[in-house]
Parts: structure tokens; C-alpha cells; sequence
């Protein structure tokens, strides 16, 4: 029988062949909602440096979740891309722009 890597998360069941595929989600989808079991599972699944540089580059991460992760790997928060005050004002603007084109819409 094969042996196939599983993970099931916020609904999500992720096959060995995803895990190949989308690593980056993965991971993201780990940080960001994973419980014990799961952060455990992907320390056994993906590399070190892998993890850091989703934390360092990702987009999707909430600064909660990204600080919380910068301190467990002892990073800079300034190396950390959503904690950056630039790529927050972008956020903000670009939420901003969205509320009003609903605004517009109803």
C-alpha cells in the first residue's frame, strides 16, 4: 500500500500531490490556522528555511500570525513583508478603495 502524506485543515483535505504542487498555500494555511498537530505535521513535511521565507514573503499571513511567527524564528520585523509599514498602508488603501466601490454598488 502507498504510503500518501494527508492533511485536512479549514476544510481543506491536502493530497501528497498538492503538497508538491502548492507548497507556499500550504504552509500559509498552517501558519495561519494550524493547531499543535498540524505545525507539527509540517515540520515533519517541509524544510526550515522553507517556513521562514512563507513567513518573510507572504502576503496572506495576518500581522498577527506573522508576528507571532518572526518571534518563534527570531526574525527582524522589518524582514517580515506584512509587518512592513509600506505593504500595511497598501493593505489599508486597497480595503479602503474596496469598501467604497461597495459603497457605490448597493
Amino acid at each position: 500500500m502507498e504510503n500518501k502524506r494527508v492533511l485536512q485543515i479549514k476544510d481543506i483535505n491536502c493530497t501528497c500531490s498538492k503538497l508538491e504542487e502548492y507548497p507556499c498555500f500550504i504552509i500559509e494555511l498552517i501558519l495561519e490556522y494550524g493547531d499543535e498537530k498540524e505545525i507539527k505535521w509540517m515540520s515533519d513535511n517541509f524544510i526550515r528555511k522553507q517556513i521562514i521565507k512563507i513567513v518573510r514573503e507572504s502576503r496572506g499571513l495576518s500581522p498577527r500570525s506573522a508576528n507571532y511567527w518572526r518571534l518563534i524564528f527570531n526574525l527582524k520585523k522589518e524582514n517580515v513583508l506584512c509587518l512592513t509599514k509600506s505593504f500595511r498602508e497598501k493593505q489599508q488603501n486597497y480595503l479602503r478603495s474596496i469598501r467604497m466601490l461597495n459603497k457605490i454598488n448597493v
